[in-house]
């Protein structure tokens, strides 16, 4: 029997792998590191953190070299809390996928506690985890982290000193995020929905609860379940 035409043979993506590892550990090796030990997946996250920061300066070998033995990537089973004393403790985190929600707990007029949800944090940037204040943070359970403990800056602000000016232009980038999200909460509901959508990935209805979404967006749930199924619709046609 002659094989269809539209059938195509499967694809071999070993070598794709092979060239992205070799591709990163280049990188490394000519700063005079070594990172065989660590797994495929290991490096691709770590090399997109590193990205991540080079898109705001370029990196001394001392910042490599001091950051680097220290990474270590956590994939979270569970919904997580986030604080200096609980679950995870650390000064920040890279947030490589997933997502994170910021609340404070509230009692209503009853006397029955509730949260409401303050901010979430998206991937593909670092947080700082909130300390002496009254905000929690929360993990989604499948979010991947790289930790920051306090130790890093520590030490990098005494032998990376680019770390200051890093640290300024990632707290200005998050200003402007924060102005954007401030715009957000001015529209109409379902510009604010749909607006929301756009500035954090529509995936991330699939971490949290309606409730805590329409938290955030200063709805009912019972609004947002309508919002949520006019869009589902309209994308479905």
């Amino acid at each position: 029997m002659k094989e269809s035409k539209c059938m195509k043979e499967p694809k071999d993506y070993s070598f794709c792998k092979m060239s992205v590892r070799k591709s990163i550990e280049d990188e490394f090796s000519s700063r005079g590191l070594s990172i065989s030990h660590r797994s495929e997946g290991e490096l691709i996250i770590i090399n997109d953190f590193f990205n991540y920061l080079r898109s705001f300066l370029d990196l001394s070998d001392a910042f490599y070299s001091m950051v680097l033995p220290m990474l270590e990537v956590e994939t979270l089973k569970k919904m997580t809390m986030v604080d200096a004393e609980g679950s995870i403790c650390a000064e920040g985190f890279w947030l490589q996928s997933g997502y994170g929600r910021y609340y404070t707990n509230k009692v209503d007029k009853e006397g029955l506690p509730y949260e409401e949800t303050a901010d979430f944090c998206k991937p593909g940037k670092v947080e700082m985890i909130p300390v002496n204040s009254d905000l929690n943070l929360q993990l989604a359970r499948g979010a991947i982290i790289i930790l920051l403990p306090k130790e890093y800056f520590e030490c990098l602000k005494l032998n990376a000193p680019e770390v200051e000016e890093l640290g300024k232009k990632i707290f200005d980038l998050e200003k402007q995020g924060f102005l954007e999200k401030m715009k957000i909460g001015k529209m109409k509901p379902r510009e604010r929905y749909q607006e929301f959508l756009s500035f954090f990935g529509v995936e991330i209805e699939q971490y949290f609860a309606v409730k805590h979404i329409a938290s955030f967006l200063a709805m009912q749930p019972s609004f947002l379940s309508r919002l949520r199924g006019e869009n589902f619709k309209r994308q479905t046609k």
